[in-house]
């Protein structure tokens, strides 16, 4: 279908390209840009939540790394909850990238339920306000760009963009603009309604979920306080990834599409956002589902890599996309023709994009070096191959009755005897009680058992 960029969100979809179900926008349109006026000062009222509430966070981040860097248990399953709380991350982010930002936000392409559910609980899991006001600010920061009715407007300063406007209820130029933005499309999907109406229970049951029971579940060994930590840790850094957007990429980087407004493409911010740095494209095209001009093919984009997959077996639809002769004619009349647009190498583009999504890996693993490993490598390089294969064999069945059989039996029975099979790093501060004691001593016979005649009949057979 051939719209302008004045009707893209007013007009109904009557014809679609049939090839790749794409709304093409062919027809340019000049812009109009009224660079701001002077900033007014404002005396501002005080938003006292938030002034307890966010340095209280970051005090509890700051607890977090202190928990991690001095009680860690280290090993392979520290690792592992480390994979696991980056990679819960990067799923929150499809939530409000592909979700909140191009889904509820711009309407850049239609969702069935399913993928709407999804990107719903994943938004949800950010606790970034729920979609109606993440959705109804960011209207207003596009329809009123870097001024007072932009509530992150970098006019203000790069502090205030980034997180000052939270300490601060709205200007009032704002909250006289608020009534000029159409939400009733946001209202009319019950996915929207229904996360207002329960917002506080849905952040507890889907956060709480996702950065606290399921890890308790996998790596069972690590107490309550240092999950909660971690999880308030994380979302901290899920913050100022949003945060950046606002500030960074409205101050430092290229303006290759329109060189008259602040929104820039940020290099590093692509990365980080999955796509979401190329903020001077989108400001210039905010109706482009993909949210750059060369989607993921050309450029790291996993954001609408993901799109598309859904678009393959029809959850996703009608995904809108700014033509190459739009841009050209735009570039051309408006933006910096220097300025760098997409990078020379697309695998070395992946490659730096998956590295700095995975950037707390090795900065919040690598705490300290880990002895255990130094002392194996010493071992199998002056050992014969049968004691290398019994010592690993011992090893398995350690790690096996440490994460599985003994956080199991000895979950809700912590007694102070420490048994001679348990892994060392594992420390369990148990009550002393006769009863649980019996049933301690009764699960100890119970593992000695599965040790004899299940673990190594089967560690033997693998390892023979």
């Amino acid at each position: 279908m051939i719209i302008s960029r004045t009707q893209t969100e007013n007009i109904l979809l009557n014809n679609k390209n049939q090839n790749n179900n794409n709304v093409i926008i062919t027809k340019p349109e000049r812009v109009k840009y009224v660079k701001p006026a002077k900033i007014v000062p404002h005396q501002f009222e005080i938003a006292w939540f938030y002034v307890f509430f966010l340095p209280t966070i970051h005090s509890i981040a700051v607890y977090a790394l202190y928990l991690h860097f001095t009680k860690g248990i280290g090993g392979w399953s520290e690792l592992g909850l480390n994979v696991y709380y980056v990679s819960a991350n990067i799923l929150c982010m499809f939530g409000i990238i592909a979700g909140a930002h191009r889904l509820w936000s711009h309407r850049a392409y239609k969702a069935k339920w399913p993928l709407r559910l999804i990107l719903g609980a994943l938004q949800t899991a950010t606790i970034q306000e729920d979609i109606y006001e993440w959705s109804l600010k960011h209207r207003l920061h596009h329809k009123f760009s870097d001024t007072d009715g932009d509530p992150t407007n970098i006019s203000r300063g790069f502090l205030w963009a980034h997180i000052g406007w939270l300490f601060f209820k709205r200007h009032p130029t704002y909250l006289a603009k608020v009534p000029t933005i159409d939400t009733k499309d946001l209202l009319d999907d019950p996915i929207v309604k229904y996360q207002r109406m329960f917002y506080t229970f849905w952040v507890v049951l889907v956060r709480g979920t996702m950065f606290t029971a399921i890890p308790r579940l996998l790596f069972p060994h690590e107490s309550w306080t240092y999950l909660v930590a971690m999880n308030v840790l994380f979302y901290v850094i899920l913050l100022h990834y949003t945060w950046l957007v606002n500030s960074v990429a409205h101050m430092f980087g290229y303006r290759p599409y329109d060189k008259s407004i602040q929104p820039t493409d940020n290099t590093v911010l692509v990365y980080l956002a999955m796509g979401g740095g190329y903020h001077n494209y989108h400001h210039a095209f905010p109706q482009d589902y993909s949210g750059s001009e060369y989607g993921w093919e050309q450029n790291f984009n996993p954001t609408t890599l993901l799109i598309d997959m859904f678009a393959k077996i029809g959850w996703a639809y009608d995904r809108k996309k700014v033509s190459a002769e739009i841009i050209r004619m735009r570039t051309k009349r408006t933006g910096d023709t220097t300025a760098l647009r997409r990078n020379a190498s697309m695998a070395m583009d992946v490659v730096l994009g998956l590295l700095i999504l995975y950037w707390p890996l090795p900065v919040i693993y690598g705490r300290k070096r880990n002895r255990d490993w130094e002392n194996d490598l010493y071992f199998f390089k002056h050992k014969t191959k049968d004691e290398c294969v019994l010592s690993m064999k011992n090893t398995i069945q350690n790690q096996i009755q440490t994460v599985i059989l003994v956080p199991w039996s000895c979950r809700h029975n912590r007694p102070q005897v420490q048994p001679q099979y348990l892994h060392k790093s594992l420390q369990l501060k148990c009550h002393h009680n006769r009863h649980k004691l019996k049933r301690f001593q009764t699960m100890q016979n119970f593992v000695s058992f599965m040790k004899s005649h299940t673990i190594s009949p089967i560690l033997h057979t693998l390892l023979k």
